[in-house]
């Protein structure tokens, strides 16, 4: 799930989101579209080393639009994903 917060004009990193607030802008792409395993592979060696890392689960990153802007939706992912 990539959530587009650019036309948000305050600071993204001050707010603290719900799923209200960023349901209309999620977009659901398949995980392997995104280069994310560096960045998590980051995460779990600092999760292992002498210097911990925190606030693991808050972490945000910033994925190329043309990555991402072809996704669907939350509606439609919903009735994709849950269809019978």
């Amino acid at each position: 799930c990539v959530v587009d917060l650019r036309a948000y004009e305050g600071d993204v990193h001050t707010v603290d989101w719900t799923s209200v607030d960023v349901s209309t802008s999620c977009r659901f792409v398949y995980g392997r579209d995104l280069p994310i395993d560096r960045t998590l592979t980051s995460v779990r060696d600092a999760r292992r080393s002498d210097v911990p890392i925190r606030n693991e689960t808050a972490l945000r990153y910033a994925v190329r639009p043309d990555l991402w802007q072809s996704g669907q939706g939350l509606e439609r992912w919903v009735h994709t994903a849950f269809a019978r």
